[in-house]
C-alpha cells in the first residue's frame, strides 16, 4: 500500500473508509507499529520510530481490531482508580455483570456483540493517547452504534486523544473531523464528513 503522506493530531476523530480490499486494516496495522513500513518512516512528535523504539511506540495505542482477542482477566488497570468510570461505562454498555475487578472472569458465555463491547470498555480504561477501532460497530444494535459514534467517540476526542475509526457507517461520518478515503492502498483525497451527509440526503430524496 502507499504512498501515504498524512499527519494525525491529538484531539481529532479520523474515519478511515474505502471499499473492500482498499487497505484500511493494513493501514491500521502500519499505523500502530504491527507492520513495519518497507519504505518511508513513521514519526511521533517529530521523532522517527526506529526498531528499538517500536515497543514504546505501540504502548501509545489502545486498539480493537475486527478479529480482536479477548483475554481472561485484565492486567494493569488499577481497579480502585477506574472503578467509577468502569461502572458508568459498563452500565451504558449493559455489561454490569462483567465489571472489571481483581478477579478473573471468562468471556466465553458472552455474545459476539457483548465481547466487542467488553473489548471497547477495556480499551477505554487503558487510558492511552491514541485509540484505533476497526469496524467496532459492525455487529452492534443501533442503540450501541449511536452510543459509540455520538457519545463515546466525541468524549474521547474532547479529552485530547486521537481517535482513528475504520468504518462503513456513512450515516455517522458527521461525527468525524476528517475522513480518509482509501482506494487500492492509496490516499486519493481527504473527504469532509459533510460530503457524505450530502450524498446520503440526495439518495434519500431520490
Amino acid at each position: 500500500m502507499g504512498p501515504l503522506d498524512l499527519t494525525l493530531r491529538p484531539g481529532e476523530i479520523v474515519f478511515v473508509a474505502g471499499g473492500n480490499g482498499s487497505g484500511k486494516t493494513t493501514f491500521a496495522k502500519i499505523l500502530t507499529g504491527l507492520y513495519p513500513p518497507s519504505s518511508g518512516s513513521i514519526r511521533l512528535d517529530d521523532t522517527i520510530i526506529e526498531d528499538d523504539g517500536v515497543r514504546r511506540f505501540r504502548s501509545k495505542f489502545s486498539v480493537v481490531f475486527a478479529d480482536f482477542c479477548l483475554f481472561e482477566g485484565v492486567a494493569d488497570l488499577r481497579p480502585q482508580q477506574v472503578a467509577k468510570e468502569a461502572e458508568r461505562l459498563a452500565v451504558r454498555l449493559k455489561l454490569e455483570q462483567w465489571m472489571l475487578s481483581t478477579t478473573e472472569s471468562s468471556g466465553a458465555t458472552l455474545s459476539s456483540g457483548e465481547r466487542r463491547r467488553l473489548a471497547l470498555l477495556m480499551a477505554l480504561l487503558e487510558d492511552r493517547p491514541i485509540l484505533v477501532f476497526d469496524e467496532w460497530a459492525a455487529d452492534q444494535d443501533p442503540r450501541y452504534k449511536d452510543l459509540f459514534y455520538k457519545e463515546i467517540l466525541p468524549r474521547i476526542r474532547d479529552s485530547g486523544k486521537l481517535v482513528v475509526v475504520i468504518s462503513h457507517d456513512e450515516r455517522y461520518f458527521g461525527t468525524a473531523d476528517r475522513v480518509l478515503w482509501l482506494e487500492r492502498g492509496k490516499l486519493p483525497v481527504w473527504r469532509t464528513p459533510a460530503s457524505f451527509a450530502g450524498s446520503l440526503e440526495a439518495a434519500t430524496d431520490a
